[in-house]
Protein backbone atom coordinates (compact mmCIF):
# COMPACT_ATOMS: atom_id res chain seq x y z
CA UNK A 1 0.00 0.00 0.00
CA UNK A 2 1.41 3.23 -1.27
CA UNK A 3 0.96 6.18 1.89
CA UNK A 4 0.65 9.53 0.86
CA UNK A 5 2.72 12.25 2.51
CA UNK A 6 -0.16 13.44 4.40
CA UNK A 7 -0.69 10.20 5.87
CA UNK A 8 3.25 9.50 6.39
CA UNK A 9 3.33 13.03 8.13
CA UNK A 10 0.32 12.05 10.54
CA UNK A 11 1.89 9.08 11.82
CA UNK A 12 5.39 10.68 12.15
CA UNK A 13 3.59 13.22 14.15
CA UNK A 14 1.25 10.75 16.27
CA UNK A 15 4.17 7.97 16.45
CA UNK A 16 6.32 10.89 17.91
CA UNK A 17 3.97 12.35 20.36
CA UNK A 18 2.52 8.70 21.53
CA UNK A 19 6.73 7.84 22.33
CA UNK A 20 6.75 11.53 24.05
CA UNK A 21 3.56 10.90 25.92
CA UNK A 22 4.21 7.02 27.23
CA UNK A 23 7.99 8.31 27.67
CA UNK A 24 6.77 11.18 30.00
CA UNK A 25 3.77 9.01 31.96
CA UNK A 26 6.78 6.20 32.69
CA UNK A 27 8.88 8.78 33.93
CA UNK A 28 6.24 10.49 35.92
CA UNK A 29 5.12 7.59 37.25
CA UNK A 30 8.55 6.36 38.34
CA UNK A 31 9.45 10.13 39.70
CA UNK A 32 5.95 10.02 41.72
CA UNK A 33 6.62 6.44 43.33
CA UNK A 34 9.99 7.30 44.44
CA UNK A 35 9.48 10.74 45.74
CA UNK A 36 6.33 9.05 47.37
CA UNK A 37 8.76 6.82 48.79
CA UNK A 38 11.17 9.42 50.00
CA UNK A 39 7.92 11.00 51.51
CA UNK A 40 6.92 8.22 53.69
CA UNK A 41 10.17 7.08 54.70
CA UNK A 42 10.85 10.76 55.67
CA UNK A 43 7.45 10.79 57.77
CA UNK A 44 8.14 7.73 59.48
CA UNK A 45 11.53 9.38 60.89
CA UNK A 46 9.58 12.37 61.84
CA UNK A 47 7.60 9.60 63.70
CA UNK A 48 10.99 8.22 65.38
CA UNK A 49 11.33 11.78 67.51
CA UNK A 50 7.99 10.75 69.18
CA UNK A 51 9.08 7.43 70.09
CA UNK A 52 12.58 8.17 70.97
CA UNK A 53 11.63 10.89 73.96
CA UNK A 54 9.33 8.15 74.97
CA UNK A 55 12.05 5.42 75.41
CA UNK A 56 14.36 8.06 76.84
CA UNK A 57 11.74 8.34 79.66
CA UNK A 58 12.16 4.87 80.03
CA UNK A 59 15.47 4.48 80.09
CA UNK A 60 15.84 7.07 82.92
CA UNK A 61 13.71 4.94 85.18
CA UNK A 62 15.91 2.10 84.93
CA UNK A 63 19.31 3.31 84.40
CA UNK A 64 20.33 1.65 81.24
CA UNK A 65 18.98 -0.89 78.55
CA UNK A 66 18.93 -4.25 80.94
CA UNK A 67 15.05 -3.72 81.00
CA UNK A 68 14.52 -4.58 77.31
CA UNK A 69 17.57 -5.79 76.18
CA UNK A 70 16.75 -9.20 74.09
CA UNK A 71 13.27 -8.91 75.17
CA UNK A 72 10.60 -9.09 72.45
CA UNK A 73 7.75 -8.86 74.96
CA UNK A 74 8.93 -5.54 76.53
CA UNK A 75 10.21 -4.13 73.04
CA UNK A 76 6.86 -4.90 71.63
CA UNK A 77 5.05 -3.21 74.59
CA UNK A 78 6.97 -0.26 74.14
CA UNK A 79 5.54 0.51 70.37
CA UNK A 80 2.65 -0.35 71.02
CA UNK A 81 -0.74 2.03 71.24
CA UNK A 82 -0.93 2.40 74.85
CA UNK A 83 1.15 5.29 75.23
CA UNK A 84 0.07 8.80 74.69
CA UNK A 85 0.93 12.11 73.76
CA UNK A 86 -0.20 15.33 76.27
CA UNK A 87 1.13 18.88 74.84
CA UNK A 88 4.16 16.99 74.23
CA UNK A 89 4.61 14.88 77.18
CA UNK A 90 4.95 11.19 76.83
CA UNK A 91 3.38 8.71 80.10
CA UNK A 92 1.49 5.64 80.79
CA UNK A 93 -1.82 5.70 81.92
CA UNK A 94 -2.32 6.22 85.89
CA UNK A 95 -4.81 6.85 88.63
CA UNK A 96 -4.25 9.88 90.72
CA UNK A 97 -6.62 9.05 93.02
CA UNK A 98 -9.33 11.85 92.32
CA UNK A 99 -11.97 10.34 90.39
CA UNK A 100 -12.86 13.76 88.81
CA UNK A 101 -9.42 14.78 87.99
CA UNK A 102 -9.02 10.89 86.55
CA UNK A 103 -12.14 11.17 84.07
CA UNK A 104 -10.99 14.39 82.58
CA UNK A 105 -7.74 12.87 82.15
CA UNK A 106 -9.60 9.95 80.46
CA UNK A 107 -11.33 11.81 78.25
CA UNK A 108 -8.29 13.91 76.99
CA UNK A 109 -6.70 10.71 76.79
CA UNK A 110 -9.00 9.46 74.24
CA UNK A 111 -8.89 12.58 72.60
CA UNK A 112 -5.64 12.60 71.55
CA UNK A 113 -3.59 10.43 69.01
CA UNK A 114 -2.89 6.93 69.60
CA UNK A 115 0.88 6.60 68.94
CA UNK A 116 1.49 3.56 67.15
CA UNK A 117 4.58 2.32 65.76
CA UNK A 118 3.59 -1.59 65.05
CA UNK A 119 3.79 -1.17 61.30
CA UNK A 120 7.49 -0.13 61.88
CA UNK A 121 8.14 -3.30 64.21
CA UNK A 122 9.71 -4.97 61.19
CA UNK A 123 12.24 -2.30 60.55
CA UNK A 124 12.95 -0.81 63.78
CA UNK A 125 15.83 -1.88 65.60
CA UNK A 126 17.12 -0.39 69.14
CA UNK A 127 21.10 0.54 69.56
CA UNK A 128 23.02 1.59 72.91
CA UNK A 129 25.26 4.17 72.84
CA UNK A 130 27.98 2.24 71.04
CA UNK A 131 25.28 1.54 68.77
CA UNK A 132 25.32 -2.04 69.60
CA UNK A 133 21.86 -4.33 68.94
CA UNK A 134 19.80 -3.95 72.04
CA UNK A 135 16.28 -4.77 71.16
CA UNK A 136 14.13 -4.80 67.68
CA UNK A 137 15.06 -6.61 64.28
CA UNK A 138 18.60 -7.69 63.86
CA UNK A 139 18.97 -7.00 60.18
CA UNK A 140 19.29 -3.43 59.79
CA UNK A 141 21.85 -2.75 57.03
CA UNK A 142 24.40 0.42 56.29
CA UNK A 143 21.04 2.29 54.74
CA UNK A 144 19.43 2.37 58.30
CA UNK A 145 18.46 5.75 59.43
CA UNK A 146 19.63 6.63 62.89
CA UNK A 147 17.83 8.94 65.10
CA UNK A 148 19.48 9.56 69.01
CA UNK A 149 17.65 8.72 72.46
CA UNK A 150 18.45 11.30 74.88
CA UNK A 151 18.31 11.02 78.73
CA UNK A 152 18.99 14.05 80.88
CA UNK A 153 20.15 15.85 77.21
CA UNK A 154 22.66 12.85 76.76
CA UNK A 155 22.64 11.05 73.86
CA UNK A 156 22.11 7.31 75.55
CA UNK A 157 20.83 5.30 72.50
CA UNK A 158 20.01 5.23 69.01
CA UNK A 159 16.86 4.21 67.22
CA UNK A 160 17.45 2.66 64.18
CA UNK A 161 14.58 2.28 61.18
CA UNK A 162 15.26 0.72 57.32
CA UNK A 163 13.82 2.94 54.81
CA UNK A 164 10.90 1.26 53.00
CA UNK A 165 11.14 0.30 49.53
CA UNK A 166 7.71 -0.59 48.92
CA UNK A 167 4.80 0.65 50.10
CA UNK A 168 2.56 -1.63 52.64
CA UNK A 169 0.00 0.75 54.32
CA UNK A 170 -3.43 0.19 52.71
CA UNK A 171 -3.93 3.97 52.61
CA UNK A 172 -1.01 4.78 50.68
CA UNK A 173 -1.15 2.33 47.82
CA UNK A 174 -4.82 2.65 47.05
CA UNK A 175 -3.04 6.74 46.98
CA UNK A 176 -0.97 5.04 44.81
CA UNK A 177 -2.86 3.36 42.29
CA UNK A 178 -5.46 6.37 42.04
CA UNK A 179 -2.63 8.42 41.16
CA UNK A 180 -1.08 5.57 38.21
CA UNK A 181 -4.91 5.97 36.93
CA UNK A 182 -5.25 9.11 36.43
CA UNK A 183 -1.76 9.45 34.74
CA UNK A 184 -2.80 6.48 32.62
CA UNK A 185 -5.93 8.51 31.51
CA UNK A 186 -4.49 11.48 31.37
CA UNK A 187 -1.77 9.68 28.82
CA UNK A 188 -4.81 8.55 26.46
CA UNK A 189 -6.23 11.70 26.48
CA UNK A 190 -3.04 13.23 25.18
CA UNK A 191 -2.59 10.76 22.55
CA UNK A 192 -5.95 11.27 21.45
CA UNK A 193 -5.46 14.76 21.37
CA UNK A 194 -1.93 14.95 19.56
CA UNK A 195 -3.68 12.84 17.20
CA UNK A 196 -6.52 15.13 16.37
CA UNK A 197 -3.44 17.73 16.80
CA UNK A 198 -1.05 15.67 13.80
CA UNK A 199 -4.44 15.62 11.39
CA UNK A 200 -4.57 19.56 11.71
CA UNK A 201 -1.05 20.06 11.41
CA UNK A 202 -0.06 17.47 8.75
CA UNK A 203 -3.17 19.03 6.24
CA UNK A 204 -2.23 22.58 7.22
CA UNK A 205 1.64 22.24 6.59
CA UNK A 206 0.81 19.76 3.59
CA UNK A 207 -1.94 22.00 1.77
CA UNK A 208 0.85 23.75 -0.05
CA UNK A 209 2.88 21.04 -1.16
CA UNK A 210 -0.36 20.06 -2.53
CA UNK A 211 -1.38 23.29 -4.24
CA UNK A 212 2.37 22.59 -5.90
CA UNK A 213 2.08 19.10 -7.33
CA UNK A 214 -1.06 20.31 -9.13
CA UNK A 215 1.23 23.34 -10.51
CA UNK A 216 3.93 21.03 -11.14
CA UNK A 217 1.57 18.77 -13.06
CA UNK A 218 0.52 21.83 -15.15
CA UNK A 219 3.78 22.52 -15.53
CA UNK A 220 4.52 19.24 -17.41
CA UNK A 221 1.29 19.57 -19.29
CA UNK A 222 2.26 22.36 -21.40
CA UNK A 223 0.48 25.08 -18.73
CA UNK A 224 3.40 27.68 -19.17
CA UNK A 225 1.36 30.02 -17.66
CA UNK A 226 0.37 28.41 -14.35
CA UNK A 227 1.48 30.19 -11.33
CA UNK A 228 1.30 29.58 -7.48
CA UNK A 229 0.05 32.03 -4.53
CA UNK A 230 3.12 32.60 -2.18
CA UNK A 231 1.36 32.32 1.41
CA UNK A 232 4.37 32.62 3.70
CA UNK A 233 8.20 33.82 3.83
CA UNK A 234 9.31 30.59 5.13
CA UNK A 235 11.39 27.66 3.36
CA UNK A 236 7.65 26.96 1.70
CA UNK A 237 7.52 30.12 0.70
CA UNK A 238 10.44 30.35 -0.85
CA UNK A 239 9.79 26.96 -2.45
CA UNK A 240 6.68 28.69 -4.38
CA UNK A 241 8.48 31.74 -5.13
CA UNK A 242 11.20 30.06 -6.68
CA UNK A 243 8.59 27.64 -8.89
CA UNK A 244 6.83 31.13 -9.86
CA UNK A 245 10.54 31.82 -11.06
CA UNK A 246 11.04 28.75 -12.82
CA UNK A 247 7.60 28.77 -14.64
CA UNK A 248 8.27 32.42 -15.60
CA UNK A 249 11.83 31.00 -17.35
CA UNK A 250 10.31 28.11 -18.89
CA UNK A 251 7.51 30.51 -20.42
CA UNK A 252 9.90 32.42 -21.08
CA UNK A 253 12.59 30.24 -23.01
CA UNK A 254 9.51 28.43 -24.88
CA UNK A 255 8.93 32.15 -26.33
CA UNK A 256 11.95 32.39 -27.13
CA UNK A 257 12.23 28.91 -28.97
CA UNK A 258 9.13 29.37 -31.02
CA UNK A 259 10.61 32.42 -31.92
CA UNK A 260 13.92 31.07 -32.75
CA UNK A 261 12.22 28.90 -35.21
CA UNK A 262 9.95 30.87 -36.61
CA UNK A 263 13.05 33.92 -37.46
CA UNK A 264 15.68 31.01 -38.57
CA UNK A 265 11.86 30.08 -41.20
CA UNK A 266 12.57 33.18 -42.11
CA UNK A 267 15.75 34.00 -42.43
CA UNK A 268 16.09 30.90 -44.77
CA UNK A 269 12.99 31.43 -46.31
CA UNK A 270 14.13 34.40 -48.27
CA UNK A 271 17.21 33.55 -49.64
CA UNK A 272 15.47 30.31 -50.80
CA UNK A 273 12.86 31.83 -52.38
CA UNK A 274 15.09 34.35 -54.65
CA UNK A 275 17.51 30.90 -55.37
CA UNK A 276 14.51 29.22 -56.33
CA UNK A 277 12.92 32.18 -58.74
CA UNK A 278 16.12 32.77 -60.14
CA UNK A 279 16.27 29.25 -60.95
CA UNK A 280 12.76 28.56 -62.31
CA UNK A 281 13.41 31.63 -64.65
CA UNK A 282 16.34 30.28 -65.90
CA UNK A 283 14.43 27.05 -66.41
CA UNK A 284 11.81 28.99 -68.53
CA UNK A 285 13.83 31.02 -70.23
CA UNK A 286 13.14 33.98 -68.89
CA UNK A 287 16.98 34.94 -67.87
CA UNK A 288 19.64 33.97 -69.14
CA UNK A 289 22.27 31.46 -67.41
CA UNK A 290 24.82 33.84 -67.90
CA UNK A 291 27.72 35.10 -65.69
CA UNK A 292 25.51 37.98 -64.16
CA UNK A 293 22.65 35.78 -62.86
CA UNK A 294 25.26 33.05 -61.87
CA UNK A 295 26.93 35.92 -59.24
CA UNK A 296 23.20 36.47 -58.18
CA UNK A 297 22.55 33.22 -57.47
CA UNK A 298 26.17 32.56 -56.05
CA UNK A 299 25.50 35.78 -53.50
CA UNK A 300 22.11 33.97 -51.83
CA UNK A 301 24.33 30.65 -51.77
CA UNK A 302 26.68 32.61 -49.59
CA UNK A 303 24.08 34.44 -47.88
CA UNK A 304 22.64 31.01 -46.64
CA UNK A 305 26.17 29.07 -46.04
CA UNK A 306 26.89 31.63 -44.01
CA UNK A 307 23.71 31.59 -41.91
CA UNK A 308 24.10 28.04 -41.87
CA UNK A 309 27.90 28.52 -40.58
CA UNK A 310 26.60 31.11 -37.92
CA UNK A 311 24.19 29.19 -36.39
CA UNK A 312 26.18 25.78 -36.21
CA UNK A 313 29.20 28.51 -34.54
CA UNK A 314 26.46 29.53 -31.75
CA UNK A 315 25.28 26.01 -31.32
CA UNK A 316 28.67 24.58 -30.87
CA UNK A 317 29.43 27.40 -28.47
CA UNK A 318 26.69 26.47 -26.47
CA UNK A 319 27.02 22.88 -25.76
CA UNK A 320 30.89 24.26 -25.02
CA UNK A 321 32.01 22.12 -28.06
CA UNK A 322 33.30 25.02 -29.61
CA UNK A 323 37.23 24.53 -29.66
CA UNK A 324 39.66 27.11 -28.24
CA UNK A 325 43.20 26.92 -28.64
CA UNK A 326 44.87 29.18 -25.92
CA UNK A 327 47.28 30.88 -25.78
CA UNK A 328 49.54 34.27 -25.28
CA UNK A 329 48.67 36.23 -27.99
CA UNK A 330 49.11 40.37 -28.35
CA UNK A 331 45.94 41.91 -28.67
CA UNK A 332 47.03 45.04 -30.57
CA UNK A 333 48.03 42.89 -33.06
CA UNK A 334 45.33 40.64 -33.87
CA UNK A 335 43.03 44.03 -34.06
CA UNK A 336 45.51 45.37 -37.07
CA UNK A 337 45.19 42.14 -38.69
CA UNK A 338 41.17 42.59 -38.48
CA UNK A 339 41.09 46.18 -39.69
CA UNK A 340 43.44 45.40 -42.44
CA UNK A 341 40.98 43.28 -43.97
CA UNK A 342 38.07 45.91 -43.58
CA UNK A 343 40.15 49.43 -44.40
CA UNK A 344 39.08 49.16 -48.35
CA UNK A 345 35.54 48.96 -47.26
CA UNK A 346 35.59 51.64 -44.41
CA UNK A 347 37.30 53.65 -46.91
CA UNK A 348 34.62 52.51 -49.73
CA UNK A 349 31.68 53.66 -47.05
CA UNK A 350 33.96 57.03 -46.28
CA UNK A 351 33.65 55.60 -42.65
CA UNK A 352 36.91 57.52 -40.60
CA UNK A 353 38.68 54.86 -38.59
CA UNK A 354 40.64 55.92 -35.84
CA UNK A 355 42.75 53.34 -33.52
CA UNK A 356 44.06 54.23 -30.03
CA UNK A 357 46.27 52.05 -28.05
CA UNK A 358 49.27 53.94 -26.76
CA UNK A 359 48.33 52.96 -23.14
CA UNK A 360 47.91 49.02 -24.05
CA UNK A 361 51.28 48.87 -26.25
CA UNK A 362 52.74 44.97 -26.66
CA UNK A 363 49.55 43.53 -24.10
CA UNK A 364 49.65 40.20 -24.17
CA UNK A 365 46.07 37.99 -23.13
CA UNK A 366 44.98 34.26 -22.74
CA UNK A 367 43.18 33.66 -26.16
CA UNK A 368 42.36 32.12 -29.22
CA UNK A 369 43.47 34.19 -31.75
CA UNK A 370 41.36 32.96 -34.94
CA UNK A 371 38.84 33.76 -32.04
CA UNK A 372 39.48 36.83 -31.47
CA UNK A 373 39.87 37.39 -35.04
CA UNK A 374 36.07 36.06 -35.58
CA UNK A 375 34.89 38.87 -32.40
CA UNK A 376 36.51 41.79 -34.13
CA UNK A 377 35.24 41.30 -37.51
CA UNK A 378 32.01 40.72 -36.46
CA UNK A 379 32.18 44.31 -34.58
CA UNK A 380 33.63 45.86 -37.70
CA UNK A 381 31.03 44.26 -39.67
CA UNK A 382 28.10 45.46 -37.58
CA UNK A 383 29.86 49.02 -37.72
CA UNK A 384 30.26 48.75 -41.51
CA UNK A 385 26.73 47.80 -42.16
CA UNK A 386 24.81 50.03 -39.69
CA UNK A 387 26.95 53.38 -39.71
CA UNK A 388 25.83 55.95 -42.17
CA UNK A 389 28.16 56.88 -44.52
CA UNK A 390 30.71 59.51 -43.95
CA UNK A 391 30.03 58.63 -39.64
CA UNK A 392 33.18 57.27 -37.62
CA UNK A 393 34.60 54.55 -35.38
CA UNK A 394 37.07 55.16 -32.88
CA UNK A 395 38.75 52.45 -30.97
CA UNK A 396 41.14 52.96 -28.24
CA UNK A 397 41.28 50.67 -24.80
CA UNK A 398 42.60 51.07 -21.31
CA UNK A 399 44.17 48.28 -18.59
CA UNK A 400 44.35 47.96 -15.09
CA UNK A 401 46.81 45.35 -13.00
CA UNK A 402 44.01 42.28 -14.30
CA UNK A 403 42.00 43.79 -16.98
CA UNK A 404 42.12 45.38 -20.49
CA UNK A 405 39.02 46.84 -21.98
CA UNK A 406 38.35 47.85 -25.14
CA UNK A 407 36.14 50.73 -26.34
CA UNK A 408 34.28 50.21 -29.33
CA UNK A 409 32.69 53.54 -30.28
CA UNK A 410 30.75 54.29 -34.25
CA UNK A 411 28.39 57.34 -34.80
CA UNK A 412 25.08 57.51 -35.68
CA UNK A 413 22.42 56.14 -36.31
CA UNK A 414 22.19 54.87 -32.44
CA UNK A 415 19.44 52.51 -30.92
CA UNK A 416 16.57 53.32 -28.67
CA UNK A 417 16.96 51.96 -24.83
CA UNK A 418 15.16 48.72 -24.96
CA UNK A 419 16.49 47.84 -28.26
CA UNK A 420 19.91 48.37 -26.70
CA UNK A 421 19.16 45.86 -24.12
CA UNK A 422 18.17 42.89 -26.69
CA UNK A 423 21.31 43.98 -29.25
CA UNK A 424 23.08 40.35 -27.92
CA UNK A 425 19.93 38.29 -28.25
CA UNK A 426 20.06 35.74 -31.24
CA UNK A 427 18.02 36.85 -34.38
CA UNK A 428 17.54 39.96 -33.03
CA UNK A 429 18.13 43.19 -35.01
CA UNK A 430 16.64 46.81 -34.76
CA UNK A 431 13.94 47.47 -37.35
CA UNK A 432 13.74 51.17 -38.81
CA UNK A 433 17.30 52.20 -39.61
CA UNK A 434 19.41 48.61 -38.53
CA UNK A 435 16.90 46.37 -40.43
CA UNK A 436 17.09 42.75 -42.57
CA UNK A 437 17.53 45.36 -45.53
CA UNK A 438 21.18 46.29 -44.45
CA UNK A 439 22.04 42.10 -44.53
CA UNK A 440 22.98 40.13 -41.45
CA UNK A 441 21.21 37.46 -39.63
CA UNK A 442 21.60 39.27 -35.88
CA UNK A 443 23.60 36.38 -35.23
CA UNK A 444 27.01 38.09 -35.01
CA UNK A 445 26.94 39.98 -31.08
CA UNK A 446 25.40 36.54 -30.05
CA UNK A 447 28.26 34.98 -31.39
CA UNK A 448 30.59 37.60 -30.20
CA UNK A 449 29.22 37.37 -26.31
CA UNK A 450 29.63 33.95 -26.59
CA UNK A 451 33.71 34.13 -27.59
CA UNK A 452 33.93 36.68 -25.05
CA UNK A 453 32.86 34.66 -22.21
CA UNK A 454 34.91 32.10 -23.31
CA UNK A 455 37.69 34.26 -22.90
CA UNK A 456 36.29 34.67 -19.25
CA UNK A 457 35.80 38.47 -20.08
CA UNK A 458 32.53 40.57 -20.60
CA UNK A 459 31.21 42.39 -23.23
CA UNK A 460 27.99 45.20 -22.73
CA UNK A 461 26.60 47.42 -25.14
CA UNK A 462 26.16 51.69 -24.12
CA UNK A 463 24.77 54.93 -26.21
CA UNK A 464 28.03 56.11 -27.60
CA UNK A 465 28.95 59.75 -27.38
CA UNK A 466 29.22 59.50 -31.36
CA UNK A 467 25.76 58.79 -31.20
CA UNK A 468 25.81 55.37 -32.43
CA UNK A 469 26.92 52.24 -30.11
CA UNK A 470 29.37 51.83 -27.59
CA UNK A 471 30.61 48.56 -27.27
CA UNK A 472 33.03 47.38 -23.92
CA UNK A 473 34.87 44.32 -24.53
CA UNK A 474 36.90 43.83 -21.28
CA UNK A 475 39.85 40.74 -21.10
CA UNK A 476 41.56 39.21 -18.36
CA UNK A 477 45.59 39.64 -18.98
CA UNK A 478 47.84 36.75 -19.56
CA UNK A 479 49.91 37.71 -15.99
CA UNK A 480 46.31 37.77 -13.95
CA UNK A 481 46.61 33.50 -15.02
CA UNK A 482 49.72 33.37 -14.30
CA UNK A 483 49.06 34.33 -11.14
CA UNK A 484 45.84 32.73 -10.41
CA UNK A 485 47.83 29.56 -11.38
CA UNK A 486 50.53 30.63 -8.51
CA UNK A 487 47.85 31.20 -6.10
CA UNK A 488 46.70 28.23 -6.43
CA UNK A 489 49.46 26.03 -6.08
CA UNK A 490 50.00 28.08 -3.04
CA UNK A 491 46.83 27.09 -1.43
CA UNK A 492 47.37 23.35 -2.62
CA UNK A 493 50.92 23.72 -0.62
Amino acid sequence: MKLSITLKLFFALLVTSIIVIGTMAVAVRYSFQSGFLDYINKVEVERLATLATFIGKEYEKHGDWQFVKFKRGMWHRLITPHVHSVKGRLFSPANTGNEEIDKAEEKKKMSEPTLDFTDLGLRLALLDLDRTFVAGNRQFGSDAVLHPIFSQAETVGWLSITPSTVLTDTVDIHFNEQQNAAATLISIISVFFAAGLAVLLARNLLAPIGRLVVATRALTAGDFGIRIAVTSTDEMGQLQTDFNSLANTIEQNEHARRQWIADISHELRTPMAVLLGEVEAIQDGVRKPDVHNLKSLHAEIIRVNQLIDDLYQLSMSDIGALAYRKEDVELLGVIEEVITTFIERFRHKDIQLSVEFTECQSILIFADAQRLHQLFSNLLQNTLRYTDPGGRLEIHCEKNDSMVTVHWQDSKPGVSDDILKRLFERLFRADESRSREKGGAGLGLSISKNIVEAHDGEISAHHSTLGGLWFKITLPLASNRINKSNEQKIKRS
